[in-house]
Parts: C-alpha cells; sequence; structure tokens
C-alpha cells in the first residue's frame, strides 16, 4: 500500500468505485480507494440496480441521463459484465394531481433531450400487458430504463481505474482521519488505517451508512474537521426525522416485469416495462 496519494476514497461500495473511476478518466491517477473488506460487501450488494431516467428536478434527472449512457458502454470500456437489461419504465397517474407531477418529469425529459412520452392507460397496458392498468389515467413512457448488477459495476470501475494506476486497497478499515497544518508539505490529511498510514491532498468518505464503523469504538475518529452530524450532536441537536411514505403496492412480480412504487410529492407508481 502506498503511503501517500493525491486522493484517498474510504469506501469500496459503488460510489466510491466510481469516484474513483471517473478521477482516472479526468487523468488523476494517484488515487486509492481503502475498503475495510471486500469490494460491494457493504450496502452496494444487495441494491435493487435500478436505473431511471424520469424524475422531476433537472439535476438528478441529468445525473441519472449519465449514468444510463455510461452503463451501455460500460462493459465494452472495461471488459466486465454488468446484466445491463433496458426494458423500458412506466409511470403511472391515477388522478388528475398525479398526472400533473408526470408532466413536470415530461418537462424535464424533453428539456434534457432524451425519450420520454405521455401515454394514455391503454397504450400503458399495451406496453406492459402484465400490470393491472385500472384506474389509470395516464403514464410516463421513458425507453432505456432498466436494471443493472451494482456489483458487476463496481467491479467494472475498480478494474478500469487499477489498469489505469490507481490503487484498490480491501481488507484494511480506516481507523483515523487527521486533518494537517495548513500549509504541511505531505498533504492536506493523514488516513490512518489497519495496515498503515496514507497522507493525501483529498480525502473522499464513501463508506455510507458504515461511516461510524470506522473503528472498534463505533464511530471514525474525524480530528481537525467535524461533520455536520456530529456538530448537530455536541450542540444537542438531532438531524431531523421524516417519515416514510409507502403505497401498499410494493411488489415484484414473478416474471420480472412489475415494480410499482412512490415518486415523487404526488406518489406516482412505477412499473418496469415488459420485455
Amino acid at each position: 500500500m502506498r503511503s501517500s496519494a493525491r486522493v484517498v476514497i474510504i469506501g469500496g461500495g459503488v460510489h466510491g468505485a466510481s469516484t474513483l473511476y471517473h478521477l482516472v478518466k479526468e487523468g488523476w491517477t494517484d488515487v486509492m480507494l481503502i475498503e475495510k473488506a471486500e469490494l460491494t460487501s457493504g450496502s452496494t450488494w444487495h441494491a435493487a440496480g435500478q436505473i431511471t431516467r424520469s424524475v422531476a428536478d433537472y439535476t438528478t434527472a441529468a445525473f441519472h441521463h449519465y449514468a444510463i449512457e455510461l452503463y451501455e458502454g460500460l462493459e465494452a470500456e472495461t471488459g466486465q459484465g454488468i446484466s445491463l437489461h433496458q426494458p423500458g419504465g412506466l409511470r403511472l397517474a391515477f388522478n388528475d394531481l398525479e398526472l400533473d407531477q408526470l408532466k413536470t418529469h415530461l418537462g424535464v425529459g424533453r428539456v434534457l433531450g432524451y425519450p420520454i412520452e405521455l401515454i394514455s392507460g391503454f397504450e400503458a397496458q399495451e406496453i406492459n400487458p402484465f400490470f393491472d392498468m385500472t384506474g389509470v389515467v395516464g403514464a410516463i413512457w421513458t425507453a432505456g430504463e432498466g436494471h443493472v448488477d451494482p456489483s458487476g459495476v463496481t467491479m467494472a470501475f475498480a478494474n478500469f481505474a487499477r489498469s489505469a494506476g490507481a490503487e484498490v486497497v480491501r481488507r484494511n478499515r480506516v481507523v483515523e482521519v487527521n486533518a494537517l497544518p495548513a500549509g504541511s508539505e505531505s498533504g492536506n490529511w493523514q488516513v490512518v488505517t489497519e495496515q498503515g498510514t496514507v497522507t493525501s491532498e483529498h480525502v473522499v468518505d464513501a463508506a455510507g451508512c458504515y461511516g461510524h464503523h470506522g473503528h472498534p469504538g463505533g464511530r471514525a475518529r474525524v480530528h481537525g474537521r467535524q461533520r455536520s452530524g456530529d456538530t448537530d450532536a455536541r450542540h444537542g441537536l438531532a438531524p431531523p426525522e421524516h417519515p416514510v411514505r409507502r403505497s401498499g403496492h410494493l411488489h415484484r412480480h414473478h416474471l420480472g416485469t412489475e415494480l410499482p412504487r412512490d415518486h415523487g410529492p404526488a406518489c406516482t407508481r412505477f412499473a418496469a416495462a415488459a420485455h
């Protein structure tokens, strides 16, 4: 394991590996990723892997659109299978409020230029005959949506980055992150791991929900700069907690063609289109 790097990424899930891949694509090859166990062994391995374009805000939609285009060429670029399936997606409206929400999706999609159509319930039924469209007053049809294997995507990102000079260190827990004094010649950060210490200009925390398991005491010690959650706790403030909304329709058909779900303020449903 190298003792210094321009960037140290903590966490070997899809977010950490994606960050590593994109830094390498930008020419930053003096980078390393440190994972406490195996790549994808946190929450990535059991993610559903849904990929969708149709969302109501421009920034998120643009990000999703980019991701789908990236996945479409990732196997050819890296040689790693990612099990990309693109049967398309349907978002259903059952009342006028939900239909107005879908029209917002339509406007965002047209501005970004990805394939998106506002169709009738009858047309949606023709696209996916396995889903009961009773009561549907309209739907958004988005070609190219579907699902991908999150573990395969992570391995593709990591393998590409390694081949370009990045380092991936597995089975090495980060136990401490220290901010170095301003003007330090060795870097801005000191990342202490079970296998040694790395100094770097930048540190990316991609540990997700495992970020607080950084050392045997149960919380990664970050000296010099506090995370917002730690700052809130220090001042006796608790992060806000919001209720989770569910429609009661969440299920997966045995043919893999139905996945209704809530989405956005109007709680529109989603169903993957039949192959």
